[in-house]
């Protein structure tokens, strides 16, 4: 029994620390999402480096109207809030079409990241 406890202990733990995401890998998300963004809407030096800013404080709010918000519909009308409050600040900086760009570049980003996880954990459950 007491082993058993043991083992469960250690899985749980094991569990815990695995599902908590450190400050840098989210750093190197987002460094991987602006590379992704600015290579797509082929932004020049000048465009991805003014604004980059704006992209990592948009991505922090983002993460925190998920967090903040668990109503489903609320959460979407935030983030859509959230949207519209920087594609202002995109604009003069990239031009209308690709402050609009952006967003579309965000979702299809997140689908390959889904895609890719979809992936691995299939292929990790086919080797075990």
């Amino acid at each position: 029994m007491r082993f058993i406890l043991s083992i469960l202990t250690i899985i749980y733990l094991s569990l815990s620390v695995a599902a908590q995401s450190s400050p840098t890998d989210s750093v190197r998300i987002n460094d991987l999402f602006f590379t992704y963004v600015s290579k797509n809407l082929t932004l020049n030096k000048s465009q991805a480096s003014s604004l980059k800013p704006h992209v990592n404080k948009y991505l922090q709010e983002r993460r925190n109207v998920i967090k903040a918000h668990k109503d489903p519909l609320e959460r979407e009308r935030k983030i859509a809030d959230l949207k519209i409050k920087y594609r202002k600040q995109f604009t003069p900086i990239i031009g209308v079409e690709k402050a609009n760009a952006f967003f579309a570049q965000e979702q299809n980003f997140r689908r390959q990241v889904r895609e890719e996880l979809r992936k691995r954990k299939n292929k990790s459950l086919n080797i075990n």
